[in-house]
């Protein structure tokens, strides 16, 4: 049995009430002498009440309240359905819980035998507001549908999510997009994943320390994003990009943690076919290749190991130096690079032709004496500094 209520009407137990007073089906009527009574003057028509649209909130003396152990739902209306304990709320719906809000046009709730939340789905419009007293961050997600369940403390926003967190330590609250969020309310790990037309992707303008520079905003874009909301730890897959505003890292998996005064990235990791590019400010172009990366952005340093291969090009140039080795070291503020581990070098002058027999380290060896009509060519460049590693090599 499914009954619809609104605020005014009878109680429930009042509109089941009303079957013990009807009449039995074919009991005889009782006769009753018919005396003429005459008409009752006319009374004028009130005008008809028109119901609020279902995104508009009734007058608060027009809507239905009810609580549900510590969460309070109001609606414009309320059905019941009895055979299977859900109540559907219909109507500019708001739930109230501890720190968080939640607006929806229609929210269904499964009952417990104690009356209590099961699982709820909210549907239209859905927007979660959620606050953290400790720090005063507040997060607000929107979405066209999300779907809750007590039992397993799990929640998913789902279709087209946006989702904006704002702190003291973003100078712009953070955005994160996709088609799907999924939270886990006892791991405080929430996951975003892509649409079938864009990657996923979280946004973040940290704020930085005052008196210090201010951090470059961080774009990470990816097909699955995860994040732990108590390590502030992020793991991307899919095709992840890490970029920033002086270089970009890619790869298969790239993860990083988030410094806790500063919201800017601590120390990043990327694993298989990593690609690092970078553009200084007096204009040199580097790309690396390897097998493995990492950030550290207490040394500033970007290190690369495994099958390291290094391009890098002035603006004066036309061919960059080409660096091959084991570990590839770049300090973004000294803009000097080091490669480690089976070395070798060519240097500008040197790759303009080179030939498919020679190795990389005799590559122009030729030209470095004589010019290319054969007679003195001009002193080359120094070779930039190559340290070796604690073996030697």
């Amino acid at each position: 049995m499914s009954v619809k209520i609104r605020p005014g009407t009878w109680a429930l137990s009042m509109v089941i009430g009303v079957a013990s007073v009807l009449p039995a089906v074919g009991a005889p009527e009782p006769k009753a002498p018919v005396t003429p009574v005459k008409p009752a003057p006319a009374k004028p028509t009130a005008p008809a009440k028109v119901a609020p649209a279902k995104g508009t909130p009734a007058p608060d003396d027009a809507r239905f309240h009810q609580t549900l152990g510590g969460t309070n739902v109001s609606a414009n209306e309320l059905e019941y359905d009895l055979k299977v304990s859900q109540m559907t709320f219909v109507g500019a719906v708001e739930i109230l819980m501890k720190d968080t809000r939640i607006t929806a046009n229609r929210t269904t709730v499964q009952l417990t035998k104690k009356q209590t939340i099961d699982w709820s789905k909210s549907e239209g419009n859905v927007v979660i507001e959620k606050t953290n007293p400790d720090d005063g961050s507040k997060m607000v997600a929107r979405g066209p549908v999300m779907e809750y369940s007590e039992t397993e403390q799990k929640s998913n926003l789902q279709g087209g999510v946006v989702v904006k967190q704002s702190s003291s330590r973003l100078s712009q609250p953070s955005v994160i997009t996709g088609s799907r969020v999924d939270m886990d309310l006892k791991t405080h790990v929430n996951v975003v994943v892509r649409s079938s037309g864009a990657q996923a992707k979280v946004h973040v303008e940290p704020k930085g320390e005052e008196g210090k520079q201010t951090p470059e905003p961080v774009d990470l874009t990816a097909d699955r994003i995860e994040m732990n909301s108590d390590t502030q730890e992020y793991v991307a897959t899919g095709s992840p990009v890490v970029e920033k505003p002086s270089g970009r890292m890619q790869a298969r998996k790239i993860r990083f943690t988030v410094d806790e005064k500063t919201n800017d990235i601590r120390v990043a990791y990327a694993d298989e076919d990593v690609i690092f590019d970078s553009t200084a400010q007096n204009g040199t172009v580097t790309h690396a290749t390897g097998d493995h990366g990492r950030f550290d952005q207490n040394t500033n340093e970007i290190i690369l190991e495994g099958n390291v291969v290094s391009n890098s090009r002035k603006p004066t140039e036309v061919n960059p130096t080409v660096m091959t080795g084991d570990k590839f070291v770049y300090n973004r503020a000294t803009q000097k690079a080091n490669m480690y581990g089976h070395a070798q070098l060519v240097l500008p002058d040197q790759a303009t032709e080179p030939k498919a027999s020679d190795d990389a380290a005799s590559v122009g060896a030729k030209d470095k004496k004589n010019g290319k009509d054969g007679k003195p060519g001009l002193k080359p460049a120094p070779k930039p500094e190559i340290k070796k590693d604690a073996q030697g090599k």
